[in-house]
């Protein structure tokens, strides 16, 4: 177990120690490798990346990040079958940066910023040349604003963007050497009219609301983004300003379908979770639904934005329940039945199908959760998980599924946690090996036999 004490100590330095713009572009280059990861079937090509990926989570846990990025970087130029172009090497290390995520509509130009977020020496003398565009969150409508040659980095120019409608927009970066595109980058940007207007009217409203509520609670986490962004802060992933501008608004009338939900126990302390709601929810009937527990290092939108580039939200929306990803929800048992109170009482839930995954600290705090209140849950799905030192004589009559990579660093652990389950004579027991995986990807690559596992434990 001494690998969980570490990792538990990692979490709480890496929040308070790393830059938000090491986590930015950390998980942006985490989300396009999850994408190539999900589409490669070339076995020796994923054997060969395996090594890179390996190399990332312990750079991550290290917290070397611009490291852990350019193993990142490298594990999917292996899988696109670049990773021997100096051109896409070197192309892949850069970054795109604005002076701001979130600007005043009446805003007419943007600095913008391309630098090396790693180190790679450039081995070739060819034209280089960066195209900036815009374009609407689709991608679409797409319009180019400025092209320069590159010359040396760091490289900073102030763009005109003209009259923009509010809203949120894409800007595209794009690396050209040789005439050809080398790499593309996106960063999201959204305008508001009256933007300090409308923030300082929405702080009021909260301020002055008595109600200790869900929906309280809530905007005012909407709120902290947004002054955050107003500011000028990078957040660990793209913020649709706009968009959540919206949201907040909405809130007034009917809880949320997709965002942010923020669940108060007491003046204090308070859950932020992020939640999906299925296109065919309907009061007239019960949902089940599934809480994803992150691990070490995350938020709650790595389950929506990582782990196979939030894999598990299709398979919820193709089931019709509902997913809901606390942020660092800890260990407690009693917590656990108080939030899934709490959810009920906003959302009909099917409370005899309410199940649980973990990955990784998300596991181990599912174990300790299970062990305290096994009859919370229709079944579990524990993914590079610890060993358990608790057992419940009613954890025997829980569907509990296991999983790790054959190259995970917790597959012993699993293993053992496995063994300690059968010899407890838990009835519905399940565990998988992944070949060529290890610790980061484990959750993409067995979410599928997991849900698999939860269809058959539906009650």
């Amino acid at each position: 177990m001494r690998w969980l004490y570490l990792i538990i100590l990692l979490l709480l330095f890496i929040l308070s120690a790393s830059g938000q713009i090491q986590r930015y572009e950390l998980g942006k280059r985490m989300k396009l490798l999850e994408i190539e990861l999900e589409k490669n079937n070339n076995p020796d090509l994923r054997k060969v990346a395996l090594e890179q990926i390996n190399k990332a989570v312990q750079n991550f846990f290290s917290l070397q990040l611009d490291k852990a990025a350019a193993n990142l970087d490298k594990a999917r130029l292996i899988l696109e079958g670049r990773d021997q172009d100096p051109r896409s090497s070197w192309a892949e290390s850069l970054f795109v940066d604005s002076d701001a995520r979130l600007y005043d509509s009446e805003v007419k130009s943007l600095k913008i910023k391309l630098d090396e977020f790693y180190k790679v020496e450039k081995s070739f003398s060819d034209k280089i040349s960066w195209r900036i565009s815009i374009s609407d969150i689709q991608g679409k409508n797409n319009k180019i604003l400025y092209t320069t040659n590159v010359q040396s980095l760091p490289l900073s120019c102030s763009i005109d963007i003209g009259n923009l409608k509010e809203g949120d927009y894409l800007l595209k970066s794009e690396i050209i050497i040789n005439r050809k595109i080398i790499s593309t980058k996106t960063i999201l940007l959204s305008f508001i009219k009256n933007l300090s207007e409308k923030l300082a009217r929405w702080e009021k409203l909260i301020n002055e609301s008595k109600e200790g509520s869900w929906r309280r609670e809530t905007m005012r986490e909407y709120l902290r983004i947004l002054r955050n962004l107003g500011q000028n802060k990078v957040l660990e992933t793209d913020i649709p300003a706009f968009e959540f501008l919206g949201q907040m608004e909405r809130l007034n009338s009917f809880p949320p379908r997709q965002g942010l939900l923020v669940i108060p126990y007491t003046p204090a302390e308070a859950q932020v979770s992020r939640i999906s709601i299925p296109e065919n929810y309907s009061d007239r009937k019960v949902h089940p639904l599934v809480i994803a527990l992150h691990g070490a290092g995350g938020s709650e939108n790595l389950f929506f934005e990582g782990y196979g580039n939030g894999k598990i939200v299709k398979l919820c929306k193709d089931r019709g329940w509902i997913l809901i990803a606390p942020r660092n929800f800890g260990f407690s048992a009693e917590k656990m039945q108080n939030f899934i109170d709490e959810v009920a009482k906003i959302y009909h839930i099917d409370r005899k199908n309410v199940f649980i995954v973990g990955h990784s600290l998300g596991a181990i705090q599912a174990l300790n959760i299970l062990a305290e209140k096994p009859a919370l849950f229709g079944a579990v799905a524990l993914i590079s998980a610890g060993r358990s030192q608790k057992f419940s004589e009613k954890m025997r009559e829980l569907p509990i599924f296991i999983a790790a990579g054959s190259e995970d660093f917790s597959l012993q652990s699993s293993k053992s946690l496995y063994e300690f389950l059968k010899q407890s004579e838990v009835k519905n027991l399940q565990f998988k090996v992944y070949e060529n995986v290890e610790h980061l990807t484990a959750v993409q690559f067995s979410l599928n036999d997991a849900f698999r596992f939860f269809d058959l434990s539906l009650k």
